[in-house]
């Protein structure tokens, strides 16, 4: 070996050692980039499976039908049937009954279904004129079957001012027609409210006591007076009484003179009622006219004259009985005209035994 190649042979060592070092390191190199593409990603172990469990079917109840609110059957007008109303009294609040200002109170009327329809929630008490008081506008009626009686009730407030007050009503039908209430067609509230030193019109002051004497104040209230109808009621009612095999009544000058004071009072407070303006009943204006009574009962009649009351009262079977009641000896007879006044004409007449 020449000293030449003595002298390149460490040179080659190193040579060939660098090429090996530098493809080593290559090697590693790729070696090392091909695992981090190609190493398997960890596969986690598997988790088990959260139970869903399984999906419970909600139960609907198949919808039910809201049944819709069944709603009275609104009441017809009836038909082949009469419709008629008879007034029997007042049961509370008389005409002229003096209210405290403002206070509320409750008038109540008796009436009877004098008909032969059946009265139900179709038919109407309505206000129509007069002072409101606060009334309703309507109230229905009470189911009533003909020949019964009935308390019809209104709820009222008296005004705050002093004065006469006066509300007037109707009855009417599931169709709007009046039902007449005996030979008017409406009722009424009539009340005072303060102290009043005389009613607000000369009419509205009655007699004292018209029962005690039959004449009514001077200058303040005169009716006029007929003896020729109350000749022909007389003359009527003892030909009906006849007709079935009753005596005639005789005619009296104390229940005339009863009777008298109780139509002045009625033309003079615009009344209708058998109850006087004073709060005296026909017995006790019987008493104070001086007849000593056993029985006596009144039939009244306003707007109307002889004829009239008559056939009315005939048709009507409360009045009907008192005039054929056997037990009756005497009659008395008033009958006023006042002019002007809510019913004109007004009949009081007193049937008793002494």
């Amino acid at each position: 070996m020449s000293l030449a190649m003595i002298r390149l042979f460490p040179e080659r060592k190193f040579f060939m050692r660098t090429r090996i070092k530098i493809w080593t390191l290559l090697l590693a190199f790729g070696l090392s980039a091909c695992t981090a593409e190609s190493a398997p990603q960890a596969t986690p172990a598997a988790l088990p499976p959260t139970q869903t469990p399984a999906a419970t079917a909600t139960q609907t109840e198949a919808p039910t039908a809201t049944p819709s609110p069944t709603l009275p059957a609104t009441p017809t007008a009836q038909t082949n049937c009469t419709e008629s109303a008879l007034f029997i009294s007042d049961v509370t609040i008389q005409d002229g009954t003096n209210v405290p200002a403002g206070q509320v109170f409750t008038k109540t009327w008796r009436l009877r279904n004098n008909g032969t329809c059946t009265w139900n929630s179709g038919y109407t008490l309505n206000f129509i004129s007069g002072d409101r008081m606060d009334a309703p506008a309507s109230i229905p009626l009470s189911e009533t079957v003909p020949d019964a009686e009935l308390d019809l009730s209104v709820e009222l407030a008296a005004p705050a001012t002093d004065g006469t007050f006066a509300a007037y009503y109707e009855i009417r039908n599931p169709a709007g027609k009046i039902v007449p209430i005996g030979f008017l067609t409406n009722i009424w509230a009539k009340i005072t409210v303060g102290k009043l030193a005389s009613a607000p019109n000369a009419v509205a002051t009655a007699p004292l006591n018209p029962a005690a004497t039959g004449q009514p104040t001077a200058g303040v209230c005169n009716p006029s007076q007929n003896s020729g109808p109350a000749s022909q009621i007389i003359a009527l009612i003892n030909t009906a009484r006849a007709e079935n095999g009753l005596p005639s009544l005789t005619q009296n000058d104390k229940l005339d003179s009863a009777a008298r004071g109780h139509s002045n009072d009625m033309a003079c407070n615009e009344l209708r009622s058998h109850t006087g303006s004073d709060g005296s009943s026909v017995g006790q204006r019987v008493a104070a006219a001086g007849y000593a009574a056993s029985r006596s009962e009144e039939i009244i009649y306003v707007a109307g004259g002889a004829e009239a009351a008559f056939e009315w009262w005939m048709n009507d079977q409360i009045h009907r009985d008192a005039i054929l009641r056997a037990e009756h000896v005497h009659i008395g007879v008033g009958i006023s005209n006042l002019p002007g006044s809510a019913y004109g004409t007004y009949i009081s007449v007193v049937l008793a035994a002494p």
